[in-house]
């Protein structure tokens, strides 16, 4: 096989040719049932031509030239059952010149050219064979799956209008064109289309499921909860969509059904660790910490080698101020893998609030080391330095390359501009740190450090509304109490 035919053919995925050739089958079915007839036919035509195309009944071309077409067409089936496809094309196409209105050779030749990777030939000859046959469904499908293949969107929206026409109450070609409307980001086209599907068939569960993911996506959750719903009258055992229905529930912050979802799983899996995490995640995001940690214990009675367990369980007690548990949980991580970036993270960032600064600098250098991509260790050790005003130059070559791997990170643009006010660089300061505002309009901290540069840059009116600003955000800040009474 020559290099050219190689790369071609690799832009036609299997799955495409075996569907068309599947779809054709039938129709091929009756060809070889005649086939040795019509091998004969080709072997004796120099004999009897005349005689054998009107045994056939060959007569809207003339006899000669249709059996002259078959003998062509047989010719080309040996060649393309050999792989020589160039061969068999070039038979497809003679027997065309002597039967041109043959639906079924032009058919042949098309799947010759998909063979080869000449999607446009391939094309071309579907839809001249359509003027042949206009209401063929194999064919018409097999090019609304080129056209799609060959990102025509327009041509197959236009077969598969055609088809729909052809057959209104086809389930298959309306769940087909909701998932083109899917591949194209048409939603509201996929959506009514998946519609249309369960209009016809509301048992169609692959169509539920392509609707309730498709309402998620367009952040209608509400209704994707009623379509995953839906979904489990048919398939309750399907655990997947227990945690679908907790994670929308809680974006509609409906924290009790979100938790009763949590509580189905590990009811259904009650000797898994996966069941047990989920629900102790849920805990965690919404404060519940003892119920985090009581979760926990149960999940490292069934699995004490999983190390997101322990890490988890570091972070409850870190949020308890439990600082001597969290660092014997986070310890035990690195027994079970040693070199977890994560946990040697958050032991750093335990080692920094408990005030073991040279601890915590060896920790978050220890996460650089291992996970040079991790923007949080970079970000972490930059505002450390800044805020013991040591290493300035350093500070703010970490900060930024915490920026150079997330870009629109507000809290790592406040870092960099809080350590360029600690540099006494105040017009760089400012730069970021209103840049930090516009990416999160409602921090207390980045309110506060924005309103000291504002002072040291004698714009008084500036720095009192920006501390004021921080207050109302967060009223327990007792130092921007006491910057406020300088007014």
């Amino acid at each position: 096989m020559s290099l050219r035919k190689k790369d071609v053919r690799g832009t036609i995925p299997r799955c495409v040719l075996e569907k068309i050739e599947i779809l054709l089958r039938e129709k091929m079915r009756r060809l070889f049932l005649i086939a040795p007839v019509l091998l004969i036919c080709y072997l004796i035509l120099s004999v009897s031509e005349f005689t054998r195309a009107k045994e056939l009944n060959i007569t809207s071309v003339s006899p000669h030239a249709k059996a002259r077409a078959y003998a062509h067409y047989m010719r080309a089936l040996l060649l393309e059952n050999k792989n020589n496809l160039p061969g068999a094309i070039a038979e497809y196409r003679e027997a065309i010149i002597r039967d041109p209105d043959s639906a079924q050779i032009q058919q042949r030749l098309a799947v010759a050219y998909l063979k080869m990777g000449r999607t446009e030939e391939a094309i071309h000859a579907l839809n001249y064979y359509l003027t042949i046959q206009p209401e063929d469904l194999v064919v018409l499908t097999g090019l609304a799956d080129l056209y799609v293949l060959s990102n025509k969107n327009k041509e197959a929206i236009e077969i598969y209008k055609r088809i729909e026409d052809i057959c209104p109450q086809d389930i298959i070609i309306k769940f087909d064109m909701g998932l083109f409307y899917s591949k194209i980001e048409d939603f509201s086209n996929a959506i009514l289309y998946f519609k249309k599907t369960l209009d016809l068939q509301p048992t169609h569960l692959q169509a539920r499921l392509a609707l309730a993911v498709l309402y998620e996506t367009q952040k209608e959750f509400q209704l994707a909860i009623d379509a995953y719903q839906e979904y489990l009258k048919s398939e309750p055992e399907n655990i997947n969509i227990y945690y679908k229905l907790g994670q929308l529930y809680s974006q509609l912050e409906q924290k009790e059904q979100a938790l009763q979802q949590y509580r189905i799983v590990l009811e259904k899996q009650p000797d898994r660790v996966a069941p047990c995490l989920n629900l102790a995640a849920f805990y965690l995001e919404n404060k519940q910490i003892r119920e985090a940690i009581n979760i926990l214990v149960k999940a490292e009675e069934i699995d004490d080698k999983n190390t997101q367990i322990f890490l988890m369980r570091g972070l409850a007690f870190s949020n308890l101020e439990d600082y001597k548990q969290a660092e014997i949980s986070l310890k035990k991580l690195l027994e079970i893998d040693k070199e977890n970036d994560l946990a040697y993270f958050y032991l750093g960032a335990l080692y920094e609030k408990t005030g073991q600064k040279e601890k915590a600098e060896d920790f978050f250098r220890k996460v650089i080391k291992l996970n040079p991509q991790n923007p949080d260790a970079y970000n972490y050790l930059g505002y450390m330095f800044a805020e013991q005003e040591k290493n300035l130059d350093e500070a703010i070559e970490l900060v930024s390359k915490a920026l150079d791997i997330a870009p629109d990170n507000g809290a790592y643009v406040d870092s960099l501009g809080w350590a360029y006010y600690k540099k006494d660089m105040v017009d760089e300061a400012l730069w970021y740190l209103e840049k930090a505002v516009e990416l999160i309009p409602d921090d207390a901290v980045i309110r506060d450090h924005l309103g000291d540069a504002y002072y040291k840059k004698g714009d008084l009116d500036k720095a009192y509304q920006h501390w004021q600003r921080s207050l109302d955000l967060n009223p327990e800040q007792g130092p921007v109490k006491k910057k406020l009474e300088k007014k």
